[in-house]
């Protein structure tokens, strides 16, 4: 990505920047064979302020079906997750957690995901590929 963004140029950059910002929230269901996942909502909804972990949602969006987050004050900063690949969600928060995966520009990423036992890392993952985009 660094290559691509490089060549779009400063002017390429902001273009691609309002296309992404203005992107609609995908319409989104459960997968039919949903399992709740209790820790990853409450880490996805409500975070854990104890460790300094904001909700996932602050960032990367939640489904209309969840409750209205941006009248909570939450926008989407970051791609949305849902509906992406349970081993490619595990494998890419290992890889911010082990410092390996350097794509977010202040280190957020790696900062809170270092902050994810294995286990919740996994539930998240879970939980995000447990939704399929609507067409």
């Amino acid at each position: 990505m660094q290559a691509t963004a490089h060549a779009l140029g400063p002017e390429g950059a902001i273009r691609q920047a309002k296309t992404y910002g203005d992107m609609p929230r995908p319409a989104l269901q459960r997968s039919e064979d949903f399992q709740p996942v209790p820790d990853a909502e409450r880490l996805v909804l409500d975070g854990d302020w104890s460790r300094g972990l904001p909700p996932c949602a602050s960032c990367h969006g939640a489904p209309a079906s969840e409750p209205p987050l941006v009248e909570q004050g939450f926008a989407r900063e970051a791609p949305y997750l849902h509906g992406q690949p349970e081993n490619y969600l595990a494998l890419t928060l290992e890889a911010y957690a082990e410092g390996a995966r350097k794509s977010d520009p202040m280190g957020r990423m790696r900062a809170f995901a270092e902050q994810l036992t294995p286990a919740e890392r996994g539930a998240l993952a879970q939980y995000y590929s447990s939704w399929e985009i609507i067409e």
